[in-house]
């Protein structure tokens, strides 16, 4: 991560976007509060990141973290090889019946996880 002084810049939040498997449309309604062309200029470099929107972003990239290392932990206690078995929910509607009180965004960051963890042949998803 990143210290408090070094702005995020146009890059960096197109890259965490993307992580988090946010669209640009969902970013900006759930982050900025600003409008999808807004958002484009951020990441376009056309407009500076706003520093509320790059504090919101960290935040949720250690949440991600931090819920990455108790699926690290569950791996750890797995025999060589072995493989956990991560939800991934294709609708948010499918998510929200499985985890009440939730919202888009840790839908969006338990997807991005559940992704990462198959890709790298240590989940299966169901």
């Amino acid at each position: 991560m990143r210290d408090a002084i070094t702005p995020m810049n146009n890059l960096e939040l197109q890259a965490a976007r993307k992580l988090l498997m946010m669209d640009v449309s969902e970013a900006a309604e759930s982050i900025g509060s600003v409008t999808p062309r807004t958002w484009q200029y951020w990441e376009a470099g056309r407009s500076t990141v706003p520093t509320d929107v790059a504090l919101e972003i960290e935040a949720l990239l250690e949440m991600r973290m931090a819920r990455m290392s108790d699926i690290d932990a569950k791996l750890a206690d797995l025999p060589q090889g072995g493989r956990l078995e991560l939800p991934y929910h294709i609708s948010f509607e499918s998510y929200i019946a499985a985890n009440p009180g939730a919202n888009k965004k840790l839908w969006r960051i338990d997807q991005s996880i559940a992704a990462m963890y198959y890709t790298e042949g240590h989940a299966d998803l169901i």
